[in-house]
């Protein structure tokens, strides 16, 4: 009855713009769901959920499906103060929750109870811990909810030309006021941080700048004792220690900074907010979900041609470890890396109806019934460790673990699964690798290869169905509930089992924001020609009307840089985004690049090699015939020289250039006409016939004796 309620979602009450409500919290047993205004200043308050029902149901209520305050947050355009006011203020929320638990802690008396004791603890006011959580609750619970609106503000990210005159507090002492930082030192500053301290050397920071000062403002001269020394070029114009601070703390990484330093375990270890401890007891499905990914045991060739053998796939895996239910999966060619766990974390967290039709493939959602976003997921270091991660905490509020290196255990369920999917799928797959595949006399598995990559994908999705569908865990232990119900142990049964009696409603989110904050990001030119990204040309709608592709044609560099997101399962269309966040829009494929349609980005790649290598192997043949070409020509030329060697022409052979050009326009026509053998003789066919030459007359002559006769020549 109740299903259609989830954590997280938007409703709004009786039409009015101002009553738009987030769901806390809802207990079917309860009978009770907690709601909050988003745009007020009041708590949380309780309604019941069977009167609730009846409002929807007679659509007093309506559910928005667009997330008002969802943010796509790209951790690179963070300052380093707004992520220290979103970290203290989450640590605030998560105090309250240490202490008491939903629902207790949306009821005031409940939360006031604590209330003295973590402001204490965090030396904050009473109003500042209230603006938190409210804030935290009415922004959809996550950590990138908790930062300050400053992208609103005008100016940001917008450095002031620097004029003539030197920007700052003049200097007290010294007459040298310093100079403006422009781009060209902003760019010295960045290489010497990169070179002189973020190493292993360890240089203190004044140490940096010393050396940059030796490497780009100092010059080596020869000193009276004919002995070499340097010296700064300028005195007056190199830029302070002070403006060097400035600027590093200004544009400072700390995650490249820690790690270039002292290496990335120790960032992983003492530093990284996204490295969470996943509690040892999960509560139920979609509490904790476990990511991995292997090489599959099968040789695969191209979509493109049979012919191209195109090697082993990657398979990754999610898993919810409560259930063991499999509730996403990516098929690729991109080794351990965040491009190929995005797109299993992206399938495990939307739909799989539509997924399923791709390959051809028709399910009902209760087959495959996963589109919730989890608690936790723990993975190892070559799938979640990294930048992109970030992206699951702050913009989807998942707590992230990473097991440590040559740990598998630590994720067994996943590991497992692998074997068992070997097991049903190998021996049935032409191109599957055997034990024997390196001995001597073997036989070689990969000439036997005939699946392409989107074939083989539909084979490890209709494996999964079975898994998850019919499979019985002979090794699970049911819980006391479980076993007075009698629920079979088979993936689906445990899920559904769990999520009534366990988990309650899980968190959901628009499939748009899922795919955008998992998606990797990179930059796009618009050119004259669309706009290019990783070789293949696109084109918008608001390109086309502002004019774009011809301003960039007007500029001298001829391109303009843009942000972008995109999948690289498919680059069909690619996502031009707004620097605030808040905006993107799709850019679409241009007619002259459909061969690319549907195809990965590895099948591009691939694709794109393959042409070079192609055009590689038939240059030489190109450049022997060209050689040839002009031997020939070469021949021709020396010929004529030779025929013509006794000959000088001057200015009276130019008297009468049109008349020889009649007289050779004749000779050629009569050479050039064409000549049909037929049986019909010349008189019978009444076809008139030139002059015939006299004896001692060559053609020229003939012709100026017809031309004196007065004979019309017809030409």
């Amino acid at each position: 009855m109740y299903c259609s309620l989830n954590v997280n979602s938007l409703i709004k009450i009786n039409e009015d713009e101002k009553e738009i409500h987030r769901i806390l919290w809802v207990s079917e047993d309860a009978d009770a769901v907690f709601l909050i205004n988003i745009f007020d200043k009041s708590w949380p308050h309780e309604v019941k959920l069977s009167d609730f029902a009846i409002d929807i149901k007679e659509n007093r209520v309506k559910f928005i499906t667009n997330e008002i305050y969802n943010r796509v947050i790209n951790a690179n355009e963070l300052s380093q103060k707004d992520i220290n006011k979103r970290n203290k203020a989450f640590n605030v929320i998560m105090e309250f929750y240490q202490y008491i638990g939903e629902p207790n802690i949306f009821i005031t008396s409940e939360r006031n109870k604590y209330m003295n004791k973590v402001i204490e603890k965090h030396e904050i006011s009473r109003r500042t811990a209230e603006d938190y959580i409210k804030r935290y609750w009415k922004r959809g619970m996550t950590p990138n909810s908790l930062l300050p609106d400053t992208y609103k503000c005008g100016g940001k990210d917008k450095n002031k030309a620097a004029g003539e005159l030197k920007r700052g507090r003049p200097r007290v002492h010294g007459e040298n006021n310093g100079i403006n930082v422009d781009e060209n030192i902003k760019k010295i500053f960045r290489t010497s941080i990169n070179r002189f301290y973020n190493n292993q050397n360890k240089n203190s920071l004044t140490t940096a700048y010393y050396l940059m000062l030796k490497e780009y403002f100092s010059e080596k001269i020869i000193n009276g004792k004919e002995n070499s020394e340097l010296i700064i070029k300028d005195r007056k114009n190199i830029p302070s220690l002070a403006q060097f601070r400035y600027w590093f703390h200004k544009e400072r990484d700390l995650k490249k900074e820690i790690t270039s330093r002292n290496g990335g375990r120790v960032f992983f270890q003492k530093h990284s907010a996204v490295l969470n401890t996943v509690n040892d007891l999960v509560v139920g499905p979609g509490m904790e979900y476990q990511i991995d990914a292997t090489i599959g045991d099968v040789y695969l060739v191209s979509r493109f041609n049979k012919e191209w053998i195109i090697g082993r796939p990657v398979i990754y895996i999610v898993i919810d470890t409560y259930s063991r239910l499999v509730t996403g999966i990516n098929v690729t060619l991109e080794g351990p890396s965040w491009v190929g766990a995005m797109g299993a974390l992206a399938n495990a967290m939307t739909g799989k109806v539509q997924f399923c039709k791709e390959y051809d493939i028709e399910i009902e959602e209760d087959e495959w019934p996963c589109k919730y976003i989890p608690y936790s997921i723990i993975g190892d270091r070559g799938e979640i460790a990294g930048f992109n991660a970030d992206y699951l905490t702050d913009n989807l509020g998942i707590k992230v673990s990473n097991t440590p290196p040559y740990f598998a255990q630590w994720k067994p369920i996943v590991e497992q699964h692998f074997r068992l999917l070997n097991l049903k799928t190998k021996p049935l797959m032409p191109g599957a690798i055997n034990p024997d595949f390196r001995l001597r006399g073997a036989k070689d598995y990969r000439y036997d290869a005939i699946l392409n990559i989107k074939e083989f994908t539909k084979v490890v999705i209709l494996s999964i169905l079975y898994h998850n569908n019919h499979n019985v865990l002979k090794g699970y232990r049911r819980e006391k509930g479980m076993i007075q119900e009698d629920v079979l142990p088979i993936p689906i049964n445990l899920w559904n089992w769990g999520i009534k009696n366990k988990s309650g409603t899980l968190k959901t989110a628009s499939e748009d924001f899922i795919k955008l904050s998992l998606m990797p990001r990179d930059k796009a030119t618009i050119t004259e020609k669309g706009i290019k990204f990783k070789g293949i040309f696109y084109s918008s709608v608001t390109a086309i009307k502002e004019g774009l592709f011809e301003i960039a044609r007007s500029k001298k560099s001829g391109r303009i840089r843009i942000d972008v997101a995109y999948d690289p399962r498919n680059l069909n269309n690619i996502y031009w985004l707004d620097r605030s966040g808040e905006k993107y829009e799709k850019c679409f494929l241009l007619k002259k690049e459909y061969r690319y349609l549907d195809k990965t980005i590895e099948e591009i790649e691939y694709l794109r090699k393959k042409e070079l290598l192609m055009l590689k192997n038939i240059e030489v043949d190109e450049v022997e015939k060209r050689i040839n070409l002009i031997e020939e020509i070469e021949m021709v030329v020396n010929k004529a020289r030779e025929e013509a060697k006794d000959i000088k022409l001057n200015s009276s052979n130019l008297i009468g250039i049109r008349a020889n050009r009649n007289a050779e326009k004749i000779v050629c026509r009569k050479e050039d006409a064409f000549v049909i053998e037929d049986s019909v003789t010349m008189e019978s066919a009444n076809i008139i016939q030139y002059p015939k030459l006299e004896d001692g007359e060559d053609e020229d002559m003939m012709l100026l004796r017809n031309k004196q006769k007065g004979e019309k020549l017809n030409e």
